[in-house]
């Protein structure tokens, strides 16, 4: 709350913290990191794309709930809840996995299981099926969250993460823009 720590700002001015430009500046160092660092920049425009997509899948839902079957909207929110719930549970369960394959071919075997998994609900026009798709999409997307973490900090210098993962967050919620 501001007026409780009296040092914060000149701590935060000491680190170089404080104006909106050395805020953006700080994060675009950050992607600056994520862009030199081969195995992070690849997952990071993994990331983007899977971003755009799900973004995609999940506009056109909402036109398919809507137009072709005629109803509510609840059933989309149902949908979107149970994907969060599934990729919870799939990191919950993966988090303390030993992988013995390597990220990219866990994600090249993972894909198909998203495009059936979100497909589900499509291709028998129910709307209760959409959401236990996406509960499953979910859980396929459990392993990728977890390695994808790992990755990235085993690639990046520790006093570099936090900038990082700001650079990441900016590109991951671009890529769902």
């Amino acid at each position: 709350l501001p007026g409780l720590d009296k040092g914060l700002a000149d701590r935060r001015a000491a680190r170089g913290e404080g104006s909106v430009g050395k805020q953006i500046g700080t994060m675009l160092s950050g992607m600056g990191v994520v862009a030199t660092t081969p195995g992070v920049r690849r997952l990071v425009a993994y990331n983007v794309f899977v971003m755009m997509t799900v973004a995609a899948v999940m506009g056109a839902a909402v036109i398919w709930y809507e137009v072709e079957l005629d109803v509510s909207g609840s059933w989309f929110g149902l949908a979107v809840a149970a994907y969060g719930v599934g990729a919870a549970l799939g990191m919950g369960m993966f988090g303390g996995f030993h992988f013995r394959l390597p990220l990219p071919v866990i994600i090249v075997l993972a894909a198909p299981l998203y495009a059936v998994a979100a497909g589900i609900g499509v291709m028998w026009e129910a709307p209760w099926l959409l959401p236990l798709g996406w509960f499953l999409w979910g859980i396929a997307l459990g392993p990728e969250l977890v390695l994808g973490e790992v990755t990235i900090v085993s690639n990046i210098a520790e006093e570099k993460l936090g900038r990082a993962f700001a650079g990441i967050g900016v590109g991951t919620t671009m890529g769902m823009a």
